[in-house]
């Protein structure tokens, strides 16, 4: 496991999630999804920019742990939702 790529990745999926939860204060459900889509593109560009900055050799696992992350968070999630969630 290499573990710069594993950090990188958990930066990458902390910066989509955030944009995840960011879209969700939009009304409309078109410009919802166009921000989700936005928070994909960066998160997974970010990780990129990380690993040319940082020069991490054999970091294109980044790619894969970063994917993990998300399917993760994305199959645990209903586990953690309150019954005060609003409603939208």
């Amino acid at each position: 496991m290499n573990m710069a790529a594993l950090f990188i990745a958990i930066i990458g999926a902390v910066i989509t999630l955030t944009g995840f939860g960011f879209a969700r204060k939009f009304e409309s459900e078109i410009i919802s999804i166009i921000a989700k889509f936005g928070a994909l593109t960066i998160g997974f560009f970010s990780m990129l920019a990380l690993e040319w900055l940082f020069q991490v050799k054999e970091g294109s696992a980044a790619g894969g742990y970063w994917a993990y992350i998300l399917i993760g968070v994305w199959a645990l999630s209903p586990f953690f939702k309150g019954s005060g969630q609003a409603k939208r």
